[in-house]
């Protein structure tokens, strides 16, 4: 995981009662707060295959070209295997070259 955080808009808000749950894509920030008194539970269920990891670099990828004021298709395209082998690259190299 080589990207920094960043503050990024938008921010989307969810109040969600006793028994609701909410789901946000992996890697996502999130945060959460409870006003009130009472216990709260939080927990993360999370799993990663080959096919996630992989969109996942490409997701980072993609990130990355947009801030080069570039338009990168969303994972699935015909360049997939280009983005993953750039994140790669990219995540081999030593942590001061990355920035």
């Amino acid at each position: 995981m080589f990207l920094g955080w960043r503050e990024l808009a938008p921010v989307q808000t969810f109040d969600l009662a006793v028994g609701d749950a909410c789901a946000a894509p992996p890697r996502w920030p999130h945060w959460l707060e409870h006003p009130g008194s009472e216990p709260a539970v939080s927990f993360e269920l999370s799993y990663w295959t080959p096919e996630t990891i992989r969109e996942r670099k490409v997701y980072d990828v993609n990130w990355m070209l947009r801030r080069a004021k570039l338009a990168p298709k969303p994972p699935g395209g015909p360049r997939d295997g280009v983005k993953v082998r750039l994140f790669d690259l990219i995540a081999a190299l030593p942590r001061t070259l990355r920035g």
